[in-house]
């Protein structure tokens, strides 16, 4: 439902935050994705993901008006957590 995909959102907010070793915002993508290229490949995802966490916390869309579903935030995490490991 809309509140485990918020809380979907918020986990991976934190996995990026504590990748980074910084708060994470979208603005900082470029130079994050430079500096780690495993996940250089996941860029599409990972924009889209900012971009509907953006949405929904500070512009009040619903989740499914951002075009992100569950299954595609599931997939990126679990692409995500393969490219951490195999780095």
């Amino acid at each position: 439902g809309e509140t485990g995909w918020r809380e979907a959102l918020i986990d991976l907010h934190r996995a990026f935050d504590a990748t980074a070793g910084k708060r994470l915002l979208g603005d900082d993508l470029g130079a994050f994705l430079a500096e780690r290229p495993a996940f250089a490949r996941h860029e599409a995802g990972i924009r889209a993901f900012f971009d509907a966490s953006r949405r929904v916390f500070f512009g009040g869309a619903a989740p499914a008006a951002t075009g992100l579903s569950a299954d595609a935030l599931t997939r990126l995490a679990r692409d995500l957590a393969g490219a951490e490991r195999a780095s």
